[in-house]
């Protein structure tokens, strides 16, 4: 490690007290800073006394959750002088953020009046679970504590005891993730850049190149239209429908199983127009096609048409009634002509690629063998290894940041900047990555189709507890499905929305429904209209969906209401 490195942690409050409504000003009343090496904490009670100790040495500092704590940070350099720039070679009292389009912090970069550079970095992006679920799940000594998260605490406020342990823990959980990290030379700013950093190690460079060459950006464009996420269907005939008696499995290893065992396209790209022909030498293919469409009968509706105005961007397409283009893989075409009747109005061309297999299976096999040997951190860091690879290839290369700017008077606003662009790395794998994913799932369920329930990404829930057709089990191998377990009551009310007894435990899957709701609702209030509010219109209490605010000083979070749709 160059220069020391250190996990961070604000402890904050707002005035909400005094406003008798949503807050307008946040202040950091305790933070915490752990060396990862030594273990030492240091803590302080105001983000004056931080600032003034981050500057004395260059140095990298990471927060769990850099979108929350690093508002407080901008909003010190902004009201203390220091001019945003978007330059990589930043003068003194200048300041850099690398926040998407979207909103995601991934880093911040100062350098202090006196020349002195910290970068502070988001370990979220390289843990994406809770300092909670890190503690427990990798058997840290240290564990996430409880204290009182809403009361005011003023200039002149000193930390109890306990307030100083649970921060202390907190960095010091951070801590030791991050120094796994480290010790492994995974030093990027994200896990997608750490697995692709191993994979272009593991083949080396050259080998990379030639595998997967640049693509010039209208190449880019037209192929990522073809990219799309997991499926996740629930049948309309049980939506709602309380199921009694049924099993769940899950494959095993989707995407590193696919990486494994399909052909992936690689190389320069040719193009085509019209209608693909039979090519032994290109035989993966990425189609462009205008058609009319509706599902077949038992067919499964797989199809999302995105940016066409007569679509709901998540809904699953059962029949067109207006011509719509489509860019599919070779493997997400054959699904599609299984699943529906098609009107093919005219063939528009596409890309043809060069088939290969094994490319994956040093780096695949390598965090295989580390995960079944390993427990604790370093499987979980073997699993992030084997799931993250694929996306690395999709990276959008829409590089568009937000600027933070300081308005005459309250928060800090975040504006889009000027449209930058950054090369990609090689979108086809990413396309068809996803694609098989899809076609393995899609078609376990039509192969079950008379006891189909429900499928997400890489599952399936099934009526009956007899094990599912065309779905070879085992708990552990590649490639395998295994059973998750068998419910005796299950409820599902939409994608991504279900309530069940599985394996003798109640638990709740609801997708935007925050964990403290998920414990309010059993059968009987777990349906479509569920809300928080009382018969008042109120907030019951703890029962708030936590909504982030930004106000002067920084980011705090209000009570908002939530109901189930």
């Amino acid at each position: 490690m160059a220069g020391a490195v250190y996990t961070a942690d604000f402890e904050t409050c707002d005035n909400r007290a005094a406003t008798g409504g949503n807050p307008t000003f946040a202040r950091v009343w305790l933070w915490a800073l752990c060396d990862i090496s030594s273990k030492s904490v240091e803590t302080g009670n105001c983000i004056d006394t931080f600032m003034a100790r981050v500057q004395r040495e260059g140095c990298t500092i990471w927060f769990h959750n850099l979108a929350y704590d690093g508002s407080y940070i901008v909003d010190w350099l902004l009201r203390h002088g220091y001019a945003y720039t978007n330059n990589d070679m930043l003068p003194p009292s200048t300041f850099k953020a690398v926040i998407s389009a979207k909103g995601k912090w991934y880093q911040l970069v100062i350098v202090s009046e006196c020349g002195i550079r910290v970068t502070i970095n988001d370990s979220l992006k390289k843990y994406p679970f809770s300092i909670r679920a890190m503690g427990e799940q990798f058997g840290f000594p240290e564990q996430k504590g409880v204290i009182d998260y809403t009361s005011w605490r003023g200039e002149d406020y000193r930390a109890t005891a306990l307030e100083l342990e649970y921060i202390a823990n907190d960095v010091l959980i951070d801590a030791r993730a991050m120094e796994q990290a480290y010790n492994e030379g995974a030093d990027k700013l994200t896990i997608g850049s750490d697995c692709m950093a191993a994979f272009k190690e593991d083949i080396g460079k050259r080998q990379f190149n030639m595998l997967f060459p640049s693509l010039n950006p209208i190449q880019d464009g037209q192929m990522r239209k073809a990219y799309r996420g997991g499926y996740c269907y629930v049948n309309p005939e049980l939506k709602g429908v309380d199921v009694y008696g049924g099993i769940s499995v899950d494959f095993n290893s989707m995407y590193p199983s696919m990486m494994l065992e399909k052909p992936f396209p690689v190389g320069r790209p040719r193009y085509f127009t019209s209608r693909y022909t039979e090519d032994a030498r290109m035989p993966l293919y990425i189609q462009a096609l205008t058609v009319m469409f509706h599902v077949k009968q038992n067919g499964f509706p797989m199809l999302q048409v995105h940016n066409s105005g007569y679509f709901g961007a998540h809904e699953y397409v059962e029949k067109t009634d207006v011509p719509v283009s489509l860019w599919l893989s070779s493997v997400d075409l054959q699904l599609f002509l299984d699943n529906y009747n098609v009107d093919i109005l005219s063939w528009d061309g596409g890309y043809k690629f060069e088939a290969a297999q094994g490319m994956f299976d040093g780096y695949m096999n390598y965090w295989r063998e580390v995960k079944e040997a390993s427990t604790g951190i370093v499987r979980t860091r073997a699993k992030l290894y084997l799931n993250n690879l694929y996306g690395k290839f999709g990276t959008n290369p829409d590089a568009t940041l937000k600027i933070p700017k300081l308005p005459d008077a309250g928060a800090v606003r975040y504006e889009l900047g000027p449209q930058e662009t950054r090369p990609p790395v090689y979108v086809p794998v990413a396309v068809f990555a996803t694609a098989w994913a899809r076609d393995t799932l899609i078609r376990a369920a039509m192969a079950n189709r008379e006891r189909f329930i429900y499928c997400d990404t890489d599952s399936l829930h099934l009526v009956g507890t007899e094990p599912p057709a065309a779905c070879p089990l085992d708990d552990v191998k590649f490639g395998f499905w295994k059973v998750e377990g068998e419910f005796s009551h299950a409820r599902h009310l939409r994608t991504k929305a279900y309530i069940w007894d599985l394996n003798g435990k109640l638990s709740v899957k609801c997708a935007g429904m925050p964990d403290n709701i998920k414990a309010d609702c059993t059968f009987d209030n777990f349906h479509i209209g569920y809300s928080n509010l009382d018969e008042n219109g109120r907030i019951r209490p703890g029962l708030g969906k936590l909504h982030p605010l930004l106000v002067r000083g920084g980011r705090t979070l209000i009570d908002r209401p939530y109901q189930l749709r």
